[in-house]
């Protein structure tokens, strides 16, 4: 598992390298372990299945040391050129050469293919199967009887060893080669665990340290276990972020350079674009024109021969004559042409000499005598004639070693009205100006531009200096995959940067040029920024490190104190001291170590404090457990509670916007022709709104609240951007994703809830179950609501009839007094001890008082008057009067008249 490790780094160190030299020392760790695999896994092999053997057969040790350090020493001697001077050849392996970079070289394989030529190579591999197979052979013969399980084992690690042959053979090619490693690394790694579970053997040794740990307190323990963990997660969070760091500076470099080289390159070709097209105004200017013409039609009267002779004439008279004397014989033959051609170079300095040919290269015009009369030998004379074509063409920067300058030479056609090519419009166009604008153009704090000619030489941007080479490889920055690369440039690793001015401009004038342009960085200048967050991070690390020791010795320091305390209790306790309790530090695992141990000691001492410890305990279990359902049932018991239908909904809204914070929630009812969902409820301001204008939903085609109504479905959409159902509400704008929830009773819809949030993907599948539990619930509830409802208007028209009933009785009742009173002769009664007889004298005034108030009155201290009511109505008044003992109560009763 270290070799594995070790080639892991090494190849994930090595994707954020970009120079071999800084690579070498990862290669080289990546090529050692890896040879050295077969080895280590064979002692593998063995202190797993045999451990026996590596104390009985020492002489194991040596042959497999040497087969660990051989492919070391072998990639020493080959990186050190000590086997080519020996043997001639490498033996292991050759690092690439130093003027390619590690990007390519990896697509080239980095040498590998070589390896599997070697001889070394074959050795490793057939130790390998060695190593692997035949102790697996021989452990799952020997063992199957006396020990099956660790012939068992045996027979997993032969089957697993099989397994990584295939995928490291040359035959399974579709598969990348990290993942089959790292598949190999993961059989490996399963079949240890599993042999270490199934039959562990320690030796002397590693007794020995694990008794030491043992010994160890839990204190120390946590505080490595601790510090393990962090420096672990340090250094892979460190390093990848660096490497991730490292690889983006360099990229985000490359790309701007490159969006900066493309903008000059297109400055650039602007520039002799511009050059150009002037050439050829100047090339269709009438005076021009008419001129070739004119000379042309000359050589209609002469033959051929004649025409080669006064061709060869006349160069020769050109070479013996001097500038003044050819201008005045040959360019002044045309003024107005020579005139043109002047102006133009006025007004167009950079172009040293311009002159016109005739269809035959011989000079008609010009600013300045060039060095021979007929140019049609002339390469850009043949390029721009293009076989009677015509073509524009520039040639190579060209350096005038007399002038100190680079120029070009420039070849424009001229034509008549007729499109035919009827002469050559020449130029030597000064390219010093442009060299030092190429030169003033500022990349970073060091960074530079240059032009590069056609074989590559750099062209310098002061006059007097000649082509300069470089040691830049233009084969194989044209076979680069980007237009960008790191690659040694001046001596140095530079962020490199090139654009072909004819590959840029394919499609117009300037696409058979062969110009280079070059921009470069120097890497330490790219990785500046890199560097310093590098320091800093690396301070930051070891600041974290050191921070992260403190803390675990703090934390485990907390976290091991209670047991401390508890250890230190129980030794106490253990030395006869009863009295003594463990401090109850926590409410962890120690906390109830702690209070166990308590209850146990109190059970000592008195028993009764034991079970009211035990009793306390379970108390404060059931109080957490009633918390738990409290949390669960309240909104369902608020709802429950809640008889009215408006006040339901209302309190609904609003309580599952408080309990999941959801910025809207709505609820909407079927309206009574089951064509349209009504908004009945709503927390949001939006929702108040549509509440306020009577807001509804055709059911089944508008909205998810029409979907879920028309199809008694739920509807969630966690992307209302990408949900076809969705209906954008103008009222909630923030609205990112939506749930919608039937509320059904007895299969009947009674509306949908709606829930929305300003968060994509807001409703998980517990909100979701919930909200449909609370949705349930819902209905259940709108459903009572609704049957109070019905009830109250039951019980209200009942109690209506119910008082009619009385108000009629208590109506027919009190006719009835009225119409015995009428009809009475007699209307008092007196009663006492002698019996009931009539009364014929006129009804007291107390009596009539009491009949007048409806209640009980004492007209004397011996008298009482108490009303005869029916219904609220009084049809008579009883008289009670006290007499002395022996005569007892005497009463009169009196009707009271209507």
């Amino acid at each position: 598992m270290i070799f594995y490790s070790v080639i892991n780094l090494s190849n994930n160190i090595l994707q954020s390298t970009f120079t071999v030299p800084e690579a070498n020392l990862w290669i080289v760790l990546s090529l050692a372990s890896a040879n050295a695999l077969g080895p280590a896994v064979y002692l593998t092999s063995v202190a797993v299945l045999r451990p026996h053997w590596l104390g009985k057969h020492k002489w194991l040790y040596g042959p497999v040391t040497l087969l660990l350090i051989i492919p070391l020493l072998l990639l020493l001697g080959d990186i050190g050129n000590i086997s080519a001077n020996l043997f001639g050849n490498v033996l292991l392996f050759s690092l690439p050469a130093t003027t390619n970079t590690v990007l390519e070289s990896s697509i080239q394989g980095l040498g590998l293919e070589a390896l599997w030529d070697n001889l070394f190579l074959n050795i490793q591999l057939g130790f390998h199967l060695l190593a692997l197979i035949c102790p697996s052979l021989v452990v799952i013969w020997k063992d199957r009887k006396h020990d099956p399980a660790t012939s068992r084992i045996a027979f997993f690690f032969f089957l697993g060893t099989l397994v990584s042959i295939g995928l490291q053979g040359p035959f399974v090619t579709a598969i990348e080669p990290s993942i089959r490693i790292a598949t190999t690394s993961l059989i490996y790694l399963f079949l240890l665990i599993y042999a270490t579970q199934q039959h562990t053997t320690f030796t002397d040794q590693i007794r020995q340290f694990q008794d030491t740990f043992r010994r160890w307190p839990v204190y120390a323990k946590l505080i490595g276990a601790i510090i393990i963990v962090n420096l672990v997660m340090v250094f892979a969070i460190g390093v990848t972020n660096l490497t991730v760091l490292r690889i983006n500076s360099v990229q985000s470099a490359g790309e701007n350079l490159n969006q900066l080289g493309i903008a000059e390159a297109r400055n650039l070709s602007s520039e002799l674009v511009f050059q150009i097209s002037k050439l050829q105004e100047l090339a269709s200017n009438e005076q021009v024109v008419s001129t070739v013409e004119v000379q042309n039609r000359i050589y209609g009267f002469i033959s051929e021969q004649q025409l080669a002779e006064q061709l060869i004439s006349r160069e020769l008279d050109w070479q013996t004559s001097d500038s003044r004397t050819l201008t005045n014989n040959f360019l002044l033959r045309y003024p107005n042409a020579y005139e043109t051609m002047g102006d133009f170079r006025e007004v167009f300095a950079d172009h040293l000499i311009v002159f016109a040919t005739d269809i035959h290269g011989a000079i008609v015009s010009g600013t300045n005598p060039p060095d021979i009369y007929n140019s049609s030998l002339k390469f850009w004379w043949q390029r721009s004639f293009n076989q009677g074509k015509g073509s524009v063409y520039i040639s190579a920067p060209l350096y005038d070693s007399f002038a100190n300058r680079f120029y070009t030479e420039i070849g424009v056609p001229i034509f008549n009205d007729q499109e035919e090519v009827i002469g050559i419009l020449f130029s030597s166009y000064n390219l010093q100006p442009l060299l030092q604008r190429i030169a003033r153009i500022q990349i970073g704090r060091t960074g530079d531009a240059a032009l590069f000619n056609a074989i590559g030489l750099r062209l310098p941007e002061t006059s007097g200096q000649k082509p300069a080479a470089t040691d830049l490889d233009w084969e194989q920055l044209n076979a680069s995959h980007q237009p960008w690369n790191i690659v040694p440039y001046s001596g140095e690793d530079n962020l490199l940067m090139w654009v072909d001015l004819g590959e840029l401009n394919q499609n117009s004038l300037l696409g058979n040029i062969e110009w280079r342009l070059v921009f470069n960085l120097p890497l330490e200048e790219v990785l500046t920024s890199f560097t310093q967050i590098r320091s800093i991070s690396f301070l930051i690390l070891l600041g974290t490190v050191f921070l992260s020791i403190l803390l675990a010795i703090v934390i485990s320091r907390l976290i091991t104190y209670p047991l401390i305390e508890l250890s230190q209790t129980t030794t106490r306790i253990s030395e006869g001291i009863l009295e003594v309790r463990a401090p109850e530090l926590t409410e962890d695992e120690f906390g109830v170590l702690a209070k166990s141990f308590n209850a146990m000691t109190d059970q000592l001492q008195n028993l009764i404090i034991g079970l009211e410890d035990q009793v306390n305990e379970r108390t404060q279990a059931l109080q957490q457990r009633a918390i738990q359902i409290q949390a669960a049932v309240e909104i369902g018991n608020k709802v429950a509670s809640i008889r009215e239908l408006d006040d339901l909904l209302i309190q609904v809204t609003q309580l599952i916007s408080e309990r999941f914070g959801y910025y809207h929630t709505g609820i909407f009812l079927i309206s009574e022709d089951l064509e349209y969902a009504v908004l009945r409820a709503s927390n949001s301001p939006g929702g108040l709104r549509m509440l306020a204008r009577g807001h509804k939903l055709k059911i089944g085609e508008v909205g998810i609240v029409g979907y879920v109504a028309g199809r008694k479905l739920p509807r969630i959409a966690l992307d209302v951007g990408a949900d076809a159902v969705f209906f954008n509400n103008p009222d909630l704008p923030d609205t990112r994703s939506e749930l919608g929830l039937p509320l059904l009773s007895g299969g009947n819809i009674l509306g949908v809830l709606d829930v929305q949030s300003t968060q994509p993907s807001a409703f998980s599948q517990e909100d979701i179950s919930i909200l449909q539990l609370l949705a349930d619930q819902l209905a259940v509830a709108m459903d009572n609501a609704n049957l109070f409802t019905e009830n109250q208007a039951a019980l209200s028209q009942t109690q209506t009839a119910l008082e009619t009933a009385r108000r009629a009785y208590r109506d027919l009742s009190r006719e009835g007094w009225r119409d015995l009173t009428r009809d009475a002769q007699t209307f008092a009664y007196r009663v006492d001890a002698k019996g009931i007889y009539p009364v014929t004298d006129e009804i007291p005034s107390a009596l009539q008082r009491a009949a007048r108030e409806g209640h009980p009155t004492l007209p004397s201290d011996d008298t009482l008057a108490v009303p005869i009511k029916i219904h609220d109505y009084v049809a008579g008044v009883i008289r009670l009067k006290k007499t002395p003992p022996i005569n007892g109560l005497r009463m009169k009763s009196a009707l009271s008249k209507p």
